[in-house]
């Protein structure tokens, strides 16, 4: 799961490396790749590719995502490993319960607590 599209370094000579999909995964420092490392990952959406390949990496993986179909789709595809959990929860400053406002555009999954579509369908989840 860990590819490299090649490897290039950072402004600062870190050389780095991306994981999962086109759509979902994310340029990281090689060196953070260390078997131990915790990442906490927020918002798994649709596309898990980035979080499994940490796992791949031997990183200890933390996911959150409170939204109904992130929920199905992670426990459907999350390996059974004490170094990968997910958590249906949303992260927010306190403990409390917030609205998730639906997108504008049918069929997306990423909802927003701040209402970025300007919509009125939510979903009221833990934080």
């Amino acid at each position: 799961m860990i590819a490299a599209l090649s490897t290039p370094t950072s402004r600062t000579g870190i050389a780095l490396v991306r994981l999962g999909s086109e759509y979902g995964g994310w340029w990281v420092p090689r060196d953070c790749l260390a078997p131990g490392t915790v990442a906490y990952c927020v918002g798994a959406g649709e596309d898990i590719t980035f979080d499994l390949a940490l796992h791949e990496a031997g990183c200890v993986v933390r996911v959150f995502d409170p939204t109904p179909r992130a929920i199905s789709y992670v426990e459907a595809r999350m390996p059974n490993s004490d170094h990968f959990t997910f958590r249906p929860v949303g992260l927010w400053r306190e403990n409390t319960e917030l609205r998730f406002y639906a997108p504008a555009t049918a069929g997306f999954v990423s909802h927003s607590v701040v209402n970025l579509y300007g919509t009125t369908s939510y979903f009221t989840a833990p934080c």
